[in-house]
């Protein structure tokens, strides 16, 4: 199976990554929302671990909206609109000259990493998922990660 871990700190899951690896699975990481865009379009994925606080859409981006920047790659990902303010709504157009995504990973079950929450950020992310999203916090806790690794479905995703 294969799984797209989309973080700016890479390095900081060094211990996961061997984890992950040594339980069979292939990973593939992207550090930037471009990068994670370019390989959603050339790959299947069985699951995407996301971090909400990416950093990197290719510009530096104001403090405040960076809490938003996991969301904003869900609406892009799953092609949904959510109500945003207008700074938002500028980056997720930004976000639309990326590549598109492969048709059966707008469904791909998503891994929310995160030390941060926000009430009305988690609200919105609901709503782009129906309410079928899994979040964590950092430090990733093993047991949360081979949860989320054991509970997607086998074969749904194929290269």
């Amino acid at each position: 199976m294969r799984l797209l871990w989309i973080d700016d700190e890479k390095d900081n899951f060094f211990f996961e990554t061997m984890l992950l690896e040594e339980e069979g699975f292939t990973l593939d990481w992207a550090t930037t929302i471009p990068e994670a865009a370019k390989l959603l379009n050339q790959h299947y994925y069985d699951g995407i671990l996301l971090d909400q606080q990416i950093k990197d859409i290719s510009q530096p981006i104001d403090s405040d909206l960076v809490v938003w920047m996991g969301t904003l790659f869900i609406c892009w990902l799953k092609n949904r609109r959510v109500h945003l303010d207008q700074q938002l709504l500028e980056l997720l157009e930004k976000l639309k000259t990326c590549p598109v995504p492969k048709e059966s990973n707008t469904t791909t079950p998503i891994l929310i990493i995160s030390g941060f929450y926000d009430s009305d950020v988690q609200k919105t992310i609901n709503q782009l998922c129906d309410g079928r999203i899994k979040r964590t916090t950092k430090p990733l806790e093993e047991a949360e990660l081979l949860n989320f690794t054991r509970s997607l479905e086998i074969g749904k995703h194929h290269d």
